[in-house]
């Protein structure tokens, strides 16, 4: 049995949780990995494996200020002496590449250089997409084995809204008629929410909605949002943590999920939406081996380029093909392809 030190092995997005309860469903061992440095010196930790996802935020939260510099310094350190002491005792490191780079545009120096050192210094690195491999040999330099384990889905994952569709349309004003599109998720700069903002009040019809839903996390972006919804009447801003119950609500009340990033890197925000029958607008650039219409329609420019010919497709023939698309994504694959990149075998990508 494979025995995996995991950091994080707990966190608010269910990827983990997901991911994990599928690897011991195929006998792998996972406990929380504490990489301080003093703490593996204690001799209470086994693995064969360590695991890691965001390495910015081992020992360190988010913050500002020279104190949190002075702990992230610090971290990074630890984190550093940690690594090659697991190492020395014959320890496999693994690292999942979520990102080229972490979200947050303020993350300090070290923060940032432990993708790099992460990428070239990683026995294994898993990614989602055959694009992220190519970002992370192209970025961060990597020349090791690299392991593709799509993103499994997120069916199941969420509660069912309690509400029907046009009860919660209602609480917008909705009609029957409306075109409504999701942008959800976490409020970050890399998701050029100001752009579509922008775009989509000169492209798209008057009966077209657009509701922005997650937590504000670039404080600068969420101002500009608050300024141009309350601007307009077709863009509905929910700045803030959307709790687990209410994830199904806002999927259940629109037609389409609308992506804005210059490129998919990783594909959770694609899962959730087909996972909960949506159709997605989103770009070319990291989807083109994702998968196609009419459960995804991938734009060049601009999101709203093909929003006519996705409006096309009834939306029951949409829906059908989302969830189909969502359910070719299973966690037991994923797991097994990690457990190949623990065991060291053969990598899946050329």
């Amino acid at each position: 049995m494979i025995s995996v030190g995991a950091s994080p092995i707990e966190h608010d997005n269910p990827y983990i949780s997901l991911l994990y309860t599928a690897l011991r469903a195929q006998g792998v061992s996972v406990q929380a990995a504490d990489l301080r440095p003093w703490r593996l010196n204690s001799g209470g930790q086994r693995y064969d494996v360590l695991h890691i996802h965001w390495p910015e935020y081992i020992m360190v939260g988010s913050g500002a200020g020279l104190n949190h510099r002075a702990r992230v310094r610090a971290a990074t350190l630890a984190l550093h002496a940690s690594v090659r002491l697991l190492r020395s005792r014959g320890v496999r490191i693994v690292w999942t590449a979520h990102n080229a780079r972490p979200h947050n545009p303020n993350t300090p120096t070290p923060q940032i250089n432990l993708y790099r050192w992460l990428a070239q210094e990683a026995d294994a690195v898993i990614v989602h997409t055959p694009n992220a491999a190519q970002l992370v040999r192209e970025r961060l330099g990597r020349t090791g084995p690299m392991y593709l384990a799509r993103h499994g889905n997120y069916l199941g994952a969420y509660d069912p809204p309690s509400l029907d569709r046009k009860a919660l349309r209602d609480r917008y004003g909705f009609g029957d008629a409306d075109d409504v599109l999701l942008a959800f998720g976490q409020i970050r700069s890399y998701k050029r929410l100001l752009e579509m903002v922008s775009d989509f009040e000169t492209s798209t019809s008057p009966s077209t909605h657009l509701i922005i839903a997650g937590a504000p996390k670039d404080i600068g972006v969420t101002q500009e949002l608050k300024r141009m919804a309350a601007a307009s009447n077709r863009v509905v801003l929910l700045d803030r943590y959307i709790p687990d119950s209410e994830v199904a609500q806002l999927y259940t009340l629109a037609d389409l999920a609308v992506l804005n990033y210059s490129e998919v890197f990783s594909s959770g925000a694609l899962l959730l939406a087909l996972s909960l029958g949506l159709a997605v607008l989103a770009p070319r650039q990291g989807t083109d081996q994702f998968v196609g219409r009419p459960a995804l329609f991938a734009w060049e420019a601009s999101p709203f380029e093909v929003l006519g010919e996705a409006l096309e497709v009834s939306p029951d023939v949409r829906q059908s093909a989302a969830l189909s698309a969502a359910r070719t994504h299973s966690w037991s694959d994923s797991a097994r392809v990690h457990i190949q990149a623990y065991e060291g075998g053969p990598s899946n990508l050329l």
